[in-house]
């Protein structure tokens, strides 16, 4: 987001997320990103893996998500790419 549209409302808001999660004044989106990954491996959240999820499956969820209209919620449309690599992110157990 902050790379295809530097200016949009969405940066500032996560912005103000990641000085409240982190307890940092200056802390910034990409800040909240650290944290998040550290409370999910503090907490042993189990990756899509453990639900029977697999690379293989990565295509179809890809497919799926477009039709979601969740995906209308985003402040950017996401690639092929990038819901791929955020998807073979999560999988590892």
């Amino acid at each position: 987001l902050r790379a295809r549209t530097p200016n949009a409302p969405a940066v500032g808001r996560y912005d103000e997320v990641a000085r409240v999660v982190t307890g940092d004044a200056n802390a910034r989106a990409e800040d909240a990103a650290v944290w998040l990954r550290e409370l999910v491996a503090e907490l042993s959240v189990p990756g899509l893996a453990s639900y029977g999820v697999s690379d293989e499956d990565i295509p179809r969820v890809v497919v799926a998500a477009r039709q979601a209209s969740s995906m209308q919620g985003n402040p950017i449309v996401l690639t092929d790419v990038e819901l791929h690599e955020a998807l073979g992110a999560a999988i590892p157990a």
